[in-house]
């Protein structure tokens, strides 16, 4: 949408579009986490869901899905809900859950360092299939 200038001078309208697409772009504004890429905090919550529910990751179907570890209510739809509980996700750490048999909850998960992480792994078998 753009105003003739005569338009705009006459006082027959107060911007030249701009105003439309600064007033549209807060209206639509949630967290600010995806303007400009992903945070890193974005990042996790979304691969936290990936991990859990998206059928083509097929290393993470056996690890999570079929293990029934899931997303709580609270945080599946909703990022904001999760900034809140877990704060923005410090630089050098992911996100972990203390518990690898619950799913993801605020009681169950913390940020963590990969040591921290490589500690609280589940066993493998030496092919690399999930022991049960």
């Amino acid at each position: 949408m753009t105003a003739c200038t005569s338009d705009l001078g006459s006082g027959n309208t107060r911007s030249c579009g701009c105003l439309l697409i600064d007033v549209m772009k807060q209206l639509t504004r949630t967290h600010g986490h995806t303007s400009g890429g992903w945070s890193t905090t974005f990042r996790a919550w979304s691969e936290m869901k990936t991990r859990c529910y998206n059928p083509n990751r097929k290393k993470d179907f056996l690890n999570y899905q079929m293990r029934g570890i899931t997303v709580c209510d609270r945080w599946l739809h909703s990022f904001e809900n999760f900034l809140a509980d877990m704060g923005e996700k410090p630089s050098g750490l992911t996100l972990e859950r203390i518990d690898n048999e619950r799913g993801y909850s605020p009681d169950n998960c913390k940020w963590a360092t990969y040591s921290e992480q490589n500690k609280n792994r589940r066993p493998f078998k030496r092919h690399g299939a999930p022991f049960r």
